[in-house]
């Protein structure tokens, strides 16, 4: 009976009742009861045989269905938090070993929904133990679809099936490694002569069922078709399986046959979501796509015969939603073709402008759902069309086409598409009415032939194509219609989108004459009803003024198309425009606006946002009032404090006084933040408090000196994504030297504990504890100083990995140069006597070399020079001065490899800000992230005091103690040097000059 294998001998009645009764209140519809049953199930996880229980009450063919779905879900879950080696209850060994023994025999007996539950548990465990600790596994599986195909048991077949699919779809991901093809080799030794032997089988009951008394009964053969293909898919994306290679041709023969298959019962309706025959034929033509791409020599013979059966479906099927899957997939398989060293099949006959015609044109003509979901879905429709979804629009796979045929046919594809798009503008100017839609194409078929690098969505077209005149395209066809649509956006809106998209994406392409032609439309059109339109519109007016050309003076830097005396006059109705936008319906969280008035502030000059600044913080705050309520849109939230911070930035730089109107506005509303514990926006307003401290002068203001000390309780650190804006927050204090801080340094030294005791957290830690050490005066650092040195160290006794060591190293370097190294001796010395020689000689020097960063290791090489060179102390140390030269080595080494293990710099962004990140938590259980706000960021000092020159430094240290110690240290210099290659002598001779 099912379950008998997992049951075994265990004394699971007691237990058993206890969860039947907890899963059945697990779905009631008091949340109280489902709650504490939720509970109750947890406390019962770690106990012995517990998901052997939830197993068998799934399995139990007595009990309700409610309650077995329940159980399944439960199990699944449970295994995919627990089965792997977990600290918080593991599953024990001995339970992993009978779920592994019984659960393929419970998965084909159970109810079908119940089924494909149990098959996702089954793919889990599969991926932690399979093969090697479930070898049994694949066997039985295969003996099972033996039985079940010959049973004619097609949805048993299927089930089994999907779990192959579910097991072995995660190798067309993986890094191709011997561990994956010896992996793969197994699977293969096992299944690949049974899939074969299924497949035919299969292929031969769907065309006997298609011509029998009930073809519609061919539709659970299709999808056992479906996820065979898929298996097959996956075990041949790593490498063409030898056994698949000579029997390359019955498989394809299969392929073929499915292509071709038709059953009239199965067709549906041309407006229904796809069926079981459409979703065969895509991941069919998937999977000559993977051939084509990988085994185009092997594939070679089939080629032909596999594109004429494509084409027939791409040019055959009807425009509806059913067939969108399988002729975009279609097209991106002719799409492969087209840029293989096979595309000469497109030069043969008419196949050119048949393909340009029949499939390039025919399916980027807009449908009428398109035009349903411009008006009823407008959030979908903008997704698909201008953010790059990862959805394949017809239109989307096309235009790629269409630049795939103009790899090797740039001249022949031009001339053909020029004519048509000549001929659809025509017809629209001959009826504007009735044939708006031939222009529409026009539009997107020019975007589509013009764009050579880039995108329509955020990078823009970043170089065209030579024979296409984009400027003039944009004076005859897309000017007009924005400038009838600023007159009446409300008709035909969908071509004043296309003519708003054109604008954002050919941006760079276009004049300055352009460029002031636009910009008043865009205020126009910011009122327009439509979501899409004014969110067009606002997206146009951030991509154009992030948009950089060449430099006027012929030199530098690129510089904004867009400056501030050409922004001037649009600044009031721009801003108008952007904030009416928020309050229409259904945009009251548009982040295209908001990100638009966040760009609309960084462009224009301070002065200019002088005058409308306290209109916009007053609309600013209303917002944050309302989005307090519900923080439901983080991109529009993250735009909201990034436009904050940026008035803040620009307008005090044009006006230092103005941060007294700005912390009298915004500290209300942040204040209502942090009171009502609305911790989605706690790190925006922590960021924005330090920005206003950086720029505020001594003394603290009331409201400052207020909010220090609970910035200092330990509660306020438990979330991770509070934890960079507190610490940048702190530093602002720190920085300004005033006597609240002072008094409080045992509080900012526990905190700094508290961060360094984590991974996580401890680069703020040592960045905040760095800012301490620089800014505080050594007398008041030496009654703490010794202590927090300790922690330190005893820390790095835990944990000696290379960044916790860069990260002490940085702390100490930055106290050394700041109270000199004497005093980092005497620390370290109150420690645990010799504790600095100790790790100086050991750990110091060895470690230092590999501190990233060039600043940083600028840093390094100036506290080894005080430390080596300039310290008494140090030199009285029989040890440490043996270690003088080394030290001297070290010093050089960083100076002259000072890129070492720095940063990347800024990836290329057009206006240096970067995307945020503000999608992912942070692990289990929901915890606010943290994101940075670009202009908000903190105006730190350098490390070292501007001017400061390390190697002349250097070069004087060794001066003098030379002098101190006549024909003692050099010697031994010159002898390191010899020892090490000899270049330690030179660079040292360029410093001495």
């Amino acid at each position: 009976p099912p379950g008998a294998a997992v049951a075994g001998r265990a004394r699971t009645g007691g237990m058993q009742a206890v969860v039947k009764a907890c899963l059945e209140q697990s779905y009631h519809e008091d949340a109280a009861t489902r709650k504490s049953a939720e509970e109750r199930l947890r406390s019962c996880e770690g106990q012995d045989q517990f998901l052997i229980v939830v197993l068998l009450i799934a399995a139990d063919n007595g009990e309700r269905a409610e309650v077995r779905k329940a159980a399944a879900i439960y199990f699944k879950n449970a295994v995919a938090a627990r089965w792997a080696d977990v600290e918080d209850r593991p599953v024990p060994a001995q339970d992993k070993a009978k779920i592994k023994e019984g659960l393929l025999g419970i998965m084909v007996s159970v109810p079908e929904g119940v089924q494909r539950i149990l098959s996702a548990a089954l793919a889990i465990i599969a991926g932690h133990d399979f093969p090697d600790h479930w070898k049994e596994l694949l066997p039985d599986l295969v003996t099972k679809l033996g039985q079940a195909s010959a049973a004619r048991d097609w949805r048993l077949v299927l089930g089994l099936l999907q779990t192959c699919h579910a097991m072995f779809k995660g190798y067309r991901h993986e890094f191709k490694t011997d561990a994956v093809l010896l992996k793969l080799q197994y699977v293969l030794s096992v299944l690949q002569e049974p899939l074969l032997q299924l497949y035919g089988l299969l292929v031969q009951t769907a065309q006997a069922e298609a011509h029998g008394a009930h073809p519609a009964a061919a539709g659970v053969v299709l999808q056992c078709l479906e996820a065979a293909t898929e298996v097959h898919y996956s075990l041949a994306s790593q490498d063409l399986p030898a056994y698949f290679e000579d029997h390359l041709k019955e498989w394809m023969k299969h392929f073929i046959d499915v292509l071709g298959y038709q059953n009239p019962a199965l067709a549906g309706d041309s407006e229904d979501p796809p069926g079981p025959l459409e979703a065969v034929w895509s991941v069919v033509v998937e999977t000559l796509a993977l051939y084509i791409s990988k085994y185009e020599e092997e594939f070679m013979p089939f080629l032909p015969a596999s594109v004429t059966i494509v084409w027939e479906r791409a040019v055959t099927l009807s425009p509806g939603p059913r067939h969108d899957a399988m002729v975009t997939t279609a097209i991106k398989f002719l799409t492969s073709v087209a840029t293989s060293v096979h595309h000469p099949l497109f030069r043969q006959g008419t196949a050119l402008q048949d393909v340009c015609e029949k499939v390039v044109l025919r399916n980027m003509r807009l449908v009428e759902s398109d035009v349903e979901m411009f008006e009823d879905d407008p959030i979908e429709y903008i997704r698909r069309d201008i953010e790059g979804s990862d959805l394949d629009t017809r239109r989307r796979v096309s235009a790629e086409l269409v630049r795939a045929l103009c790899r090797n046919y740039e001249a022949e594809v031009s001339a053909l598409f020029t004519s048509y798009i000549s001929a659809m503008l025509s017809e629209h100017a001959a009826d504007p009415q009735a044939n708006w839609k031939s222009k529409d194409v026009a539009i997107y078929l020019c975007t589509a032939l013009s764009i050579r690098a880039g995108n329509a969505s955020h990078l823009g077209a970043t170089q065209t194509s030579p024979l296409i005149d984009i400027g003039a395209f944009f004076k005859g066809a897309i000017l007009p219609e924005l400038q009838a649509g600023a007159q009446d956006p409300g008709r035909q809106p969908i071509l004043k989108a296309d003519a708003l998209k054109f604008v954002s994406t050919f941006r760079s392409q276009l004049d300055a004459d352009a460029y002031g032609a636009v910009l008043p439309l865009l205020a126009a059109f910011l009122g327009a009803e439509s979501q899409v339109l004014h969110s067009y519109a606002a997206h146009a007016v951030d991509r154009l003024l992030t948009t950089k050309g060449p430099n006027p003076a012929g030199s530098g830097p690129p510089v904004p198309r867009v400056g501030p005396a050409q922004l001037a006059p649009h600044v009031e109705p721009l801003l108008v425009g952007l904030f009416g936008v928020l309050k229409k319906p259904g945009s009251g969280h548009n982040e295209y606006a908001m990100k638009a008035i966040m760009r609309l502030t960084t462009s224009a000059d301070g002065a200019q946002l002088v005058p409308h600044c306290g209109v916009v913080v007053e609309e600013l705050k209303a917002i944050l009032a309302a989005v307090c309520a519900n923080p439901s849109a983080p991109v529009f939230n993250h735009y909201l404090f990034e436009t904050v911070a940026a008035l803040v930035k620009h307008i005090c730089a044009a006006q230092p006084a103005a941060v007294d109107a700005f912390e009298a506005a915004l500290f209300p509303p942040f204040e209502h933040v942090l009171k009502m514990d609305v911790a989605e926006f706690a790190p925006y307003v922590f960021q924005i408090f330090g920005q206003l401290l950086d720029l505020r002068p001594p003394p603290l203001s009331p409201a400052y000196a207020s909010l220090f000390s609970p910035l200092l309780t330990p509660a306020m650190w438990d979330r991770r994504g509070n934890v960079p804006a507190l610490a940048r927050l702190l530093r602002a204090y720190v920085r300004k030297r005033v006597p609240e801080v002072k008094a409080r340094l045992d509080a900012l030294f526990a905190v700094c504990q508290k961060l360094v005791a984590s991974k996580a957290t401890e680069g703020e830690g040592f960045a905040l504890l760095s800012c301490i050490f620089a800014e505080q005066s050594a007398d008041e650092l030496r009654p703490l100083c010794a202590l927090m040195v300790s922690i330190l160290l005893r820390r790095w006794q835990n944990n000696k990995g290379r960044r916790y060591t860069s990260l002490l190293i940085g702390a100490l370097s930055t106290l050394a140069v700041a109270h000199g190294g004497a005093f980092v001796m005497e620390k370290m010395e109150e420690v645990q006597a010799g504790c600095f020689a100790q790790f100086f000689t050991a750990v110091w020097l060895e470690q230092a070399p590999h501190v990233p960063g060039a600043e940083e290791r600028t840093l390094a090489a100036a506290a080894l020079t005080r430390l080596a060179l300039e310290t008494p102390a140090f030199a009285a140390d029989a040890a440490l001065r043996e270690a003088t030269p080394r030290a001297v080595a070290v010093v050089v080494d960083l100076l002259e490899d000072g890129e070492a293990g720095g940063a990347a710099a800024n990836g290329g962004e057009e206006d240096g800000a970067p995307e945020p990140d503000v999608g992912a938590g942070e692990g289990p259980g929901y915890t606010a992230a943290y994101a940075r706000l670009h202009h908000a960021a903190e105006a730190a000092p350098p490390l070292l005091p501007a001017g400061t020159d390390v190697r002349a430094g250097l070069a004087l240290g060794l001066r003098r103690a030379c002098a101190a110690a006549p024909g003692q240290l050099m010697p031994a210099i010159i002898a390191h040097s010899n020892a090490t290659g000899g270049t330690l002598q030179v660079h040292l001779g360029n410093y001495f000059q």
